[in-house]
């Protein structure tokens, strides 16, 4: 038998695997202003993964697309929707997962006009409070 102390020794977390391309998720395409084809296709993924109710997968692979191109605002529009108010996700999970939020970074991107006005409401409506009489603790 071994000791309590030996049991119940955890071992270090390891790292997350790394957010690739996945086969079959259909043909969902939105073109957006990018000069990277893989950051396209991240952000694709992306979208169709958020219509399949995937929202960690898909907040990866917009993550992903936004390492690829930091000039492209649309894959932090996709991770705002993804960090958005969901019923089944709570305010206090979205904040903590969020990191501190996505609007500075995003937006330092993002290029004037409407795509920025954009992003920026999107974040903005992520982080913000349900309505009054909508439990989200």
């Amino acid at each position: 038998m071994l000791p309590l102390g030996v049991a119940t020794a955890q071992q270090a977390p390891s790292a997350e695997n790394p957010v690739v391309l996945y086969k079959g998720l259909g043909v969902w395409h939105h073109p957006i202003h990018t000069a990277s084809a893989e950051a396209q296709k991240f952000f694709d993924q992306g979208l169709a993964l958020t219509y399949g109710f995937n929202r960690y997968e898909a907040l990866r692979s917009f993550r992903k697309a936004s390492e690829l191109d930091p000039q492209a605002a649309m894959p932090c529009w996709g991770i705002a929707m993804g960090q958005g108010p969901y019923t089944n996700l709570r305010r206090a999970l979205r904040q903590q997962s969020l990191g501190g939020g996505i609007r500075a970074p995003c937006l330092s991107t993002a290029p004037a006009g409407r795509l920025r006005s954009g992003v920026a409401y999107v974040s903005d409506v992520a982080m913000a409070s349900p309505p009054e009489g909508i439990r989200g603790k």
